[in-house]
């Protein structure tokens, strides 16, 4: 089969499967792989693709110098960290992730750009991401309404803006949070966001309040699942 580019393999895909264009998606992948997965390349072909940017932005654009192969490799950042931190839209968007790039891998599969045992992890990311991204989108609204409504004078203030929390520990309307400044909790949360949290996911730019009542989430940034 004649060697294609993965704006040649996406441009198929969605001509393929028309009704995924309508999100988005796709085009949010071309623009994570064009700005970011030459961070991924080993350093030949690093250096390949730094020379072909800089005689040519458009022609060296990673999209168009490498094939679909490389689409398997930008999955795990792609759903785990570019649509939670840089896609600014609306839930459906990022609830379409996972089943569109579901559908992208077993789509390269089948017409033979990938083999069918180095599409095994994308099958699990993309299933993972159809999952969890959903729910991690909706908990981080549900903490972001919990931080913003009145509560009594704060007693005490813990600021983890520059750290990753981890929920290590979850009971009905009360979550215990960890990074490297330590640990807090139980932190009181509305009932929703226990039912749908879950152990092990990251909880960027944390700020805590303790009241009379307890500690309370006071910012947030973004829900990452694991």
């Amino acid at each position: 089969m004649q060697a294609v580019t993965i704006n040649e393999a996406l441009d198929r895909f969605v001509a393929a499967n028309p009704s995924h264009d309508r999100n988005g998606v796709v085009d949010l992948l071309r623009s994570y792989l064009d700005g970011y997965a030459y961070e991924l390349l080993e350093p030949a072909e690093r250096a390949r693709w730094e020379a072909a940017y800089e005689r040519d932005e458009e022609a060296g654009a990673f999209c168009n110098l490498f094939g679909p192969e490389h689409i398997l490799e930008g999955l795990d950042v792609f759903l785990g960290w570019f649509m939670i931190r840089k896609v600014l839209g609306p839930p459906d968007v990022v609830s379409a992730a996972g089943p569109v790039c579901s559908d992208l891998v077993e789509w390269l599969v089948v017409e033979g750009y990938v083999d069918a045992a180095a599409a095994d992890g994308g099958r699990e990311l993309a299933a993972a991401a159809e999952r969890d991204l959903p729910l991690a989108e909706e908990l981080s609204s549900v903490l972001y309404d919990a931080a913003r409504e009145e509560a009594g004078p704060a007693l005490e203030v813990v600021d983890w803006e520059s750290e990753m929390a981890e929920v290590f520990r979850i009971e009905r309307g009360k979550l215990w949070f960890r990074s490297e400044l330590g640990e807090i909790g139980p932190v009181l949360v509305p009932d929703r966001a226990t039912d749908i949290a879950r152990i092990g996911w990251g909880v960027s730019a944390l700020a805590f309040a303790k009241s009379s009542a307890g500690w309370r989430i006071a910012e947030i940034g973004n829900v990452y699942p694991s």
